[in-house]
C-alpha cells in the first residue's frame, strides 16, 4: 500500500467475499471491478484459489496496492523478486519493474523494452513465475490519479472507490494539497488520523 493512496472502502471484504476461486470476474453491483487471470503454464492450487490481487493500469501491474496470500507459491514469488532487485540494482529499475518481469505475460512493446534495457529480461528470466491473480482494473473502483482527480471516472458514475492513488503529480506537497483540496487528507497537523 503506497503512501501517496488514501483508502475509502475495504477492498478486502469485497475480494473475500466475491471471490470463490471459480468466478472469473469480479463485480460489484453492476460494475466489473477485475478479473481472475490464468496463465497455461499456472503452478496453481489445485483447490482454484487466486494468489494475489494487484492493482493493473492498461498495460502494467501498479504495486501501489496489492495483496498477496501467504501460500508457496507467493512466498517463492517474494523470494525471486528481492533476488532479481538485487540482480539489477545498479540500473533504474524499481520494483514495480521487476515483478512486471516476473509475472507479466501480456506486456505492452514499451513496456517489454523498458524491463530489456534494465537488465530483468536476461538476468531474470530463470525466476519467472506463473500465479493465478485477480487484475484490479477498475477505474472507478481503483482509480489512479488522473482516472479520480483529471477525468472523475468514478464521480461520473456515481461509484465510491476502494482506493484512490494520488499520482500523476510529483511532490510530496503537491500531493498533501491535492489531497487537502479534494477533502481527502485525513491526518492532523501532528500526522495522527483524524478521520473517524
Amino acid at each position: 500500500f503506497d503512501t501517496d493512496m488514501v483508502m475509502l472502502r475495504d477492498p478486502l471484504s469485497s475480494l473475500f467475499s466475491k471471490t470463490n476461486g471459480h468466478e472469473r470476474v469480479l463485480k460489484e453491483g453492476s460494475h466489473i471491478i477485475g478479473h481472475l487471470e490464468e496463465s497455461p503454464r499456472c503452478n496453481c492450487a489445485p483447490d482454484g484459489t487466486w494468489d494475489y490481487a494487484i492493482n493493473y493500469y492498461a498495460n502494467h501491474t501498479n504495486t501501489a496496492f496489492y495483496f498477496m496470500r501467504s501460500n508457496s507459491r507467493t512466498l517463492q514469488l517474494y523470494t525471486n523478486w528481492l533476488e532479481c532487485i538485487e540482480r539489477v540494482r545498479r540500473s533504474k529499475a524499481d520494483d514495480q519493474d521487476v515483478l512486471d518481469g516476473l509475472v507479466d505475460t501480456d506486456l505492452t512493446i514499451q513496456r517489454s523494452n523498458r524491463l530489456h534495457t534494465y537488465g530483468i529480461t536476461n538476468s531474470c528470466s530463470h525466476l519467472r513465475m506463473h500465479l493465478r491473480r485477480i487484475l484490479l482494473e477498475s477505474p472507478s473502483h481503483f482509480p489512479s490519479g488522473g482516472n479520480y482527480f483529471n477525468e472523475k471516472i468514478p464521480q461520473k458514475i456515481g461509484v465510491i472507490p476502494f482506493l484512490i492513488h494520488n499520482n500523476q503529480i510529483r511532490g510530496d506537497a503537491n500531493k498533501e494539497s491535492r489531497f487537502k483540496s479534494w477533502n481527502l487528507w485525513f491526518l492532523d497537523n501532528k500526522m495522527r488520523c483524524k478521520h473517524k
